[in-house]
């Protein structure tokens, strides 16, 4: 049997389990279109399209491969995308996409954690330290929002966003219209 048959076949026994143990989860992502690519290093959704590195199903047992679909199909129930936009307004740069995807990770897997799922150990909770991020101190069970403001005021103490009207590349975060000043209270 081919790799991608064994892989398809593979994620639907995954999604029939979440059909019957999580059926809100399931028709967020039934709604989604799928494509295997490895272009991805795991799953993601982008634009209602459930990207699926094919290897990594084939890789993965079955809980974990469950939980990650779980957590992405979270991201579309609690509108990220679309709540990152409104966000999105009074920053630019790759900075600004990249707090809030560890805000919405923040928020989708505490909701995860509280309705009793074992998480996989790299799953971002708050209690952690994270690459550049400190969520050591962030506070259980907040919205996205409300991490990414605590992950920006994170951002402007050490450094890391450009002052308004300053130039900035691709990998800064540049405030609009907002005197940074305000954002480290």
């Amino acid at each position: 049997m081919s790799a991608m048959i064994e892989a398809s076949l593979k994620l639907h026994k995954v999604l029939e389990t979440i059909k019957v143990d999580f059926p809100r989860f399931y028709r967020a992502l039934n709604k989604c279109a799928v494509q295997f690519t490895e272009e991805v290093p795991r799953v993601t959704i982008d634009n209602q399209v459930l990207k699926l590195n094919p290897q990594w199903i084939l890789d993965t047992g079955m809980h974990e491969m469950r939980d990650a679909l779980l957590h992405d199909a979270l991201h579309l129930l609690l509108c990220h995308p679309q709540r990152y936009q409104k966000v999105a307004r009074w920053i630019r740069g790759a900075k600004a996409g990249e707090l809030f995807n560890v805000a919405a990770d923040l928020e989708a897997n505490c909701q995860l954690d509280d309705q009793g799922l074992v998480l996989p150990p790299h799953f971002l909770l708050p209690g952690i330290q994270y690459e550049d991020y400190d969520l050591r101190a962030m506070p259980w069970g907040r919205t996205a929002e409300e991490y990414f403001g605590l992950l920006l005021r994170q951002a402007v103490e050490n450094g890391g966003l450009a002052p308004p009207g300053s130039p900035s590349d691709e990998s800064d975060c540049c405030l609009e219209g907002v005197d940074s000043t305000e954002n480290k209270a």
